[in-house]
């Protein structure tokens, strides 16, 4: 018994082709592109952005260390004035 094969043409090349191809991009569709994910995430961060209490302004404060050991906080014992007069 001899096979026959039948040559499937131009029509059946092209719908060999084109078929995977179009079922890819069926499936691929479904997912979000690159732009829409980042247009979701600085949405999701703006929110989480405007959630947030807004931080504390930053603050410092002067400590003075006198020679012998003895620590002053800014406005404890007066001026740094007051303090070398003392000594």
């Amino acid at each position: 018994m001899k096979r026959r094969t039948r040559s499937q043409g131009t029509w059946g090349v092209a719908l060999a082709i084109f078929a995977p191809v179009a079922i890819i991009l069926l499936v691929a569709s479904q997912y979000p592109t690159m732009i829409e994910r980042r247009v979701e995430a600085r949405k999701a961060q703006a929110q989480a952005r405007a959630a947030q209490p807004a931080p504390r302004p930053a603050g410092t404060t002067l400590e003075i260390i006198m020679p012998d050991g003895k620590r002053l906080q800014e406005g404890e014992s007066g001026t740094l004035g007051e303090a070398l007069k003392s000594r």
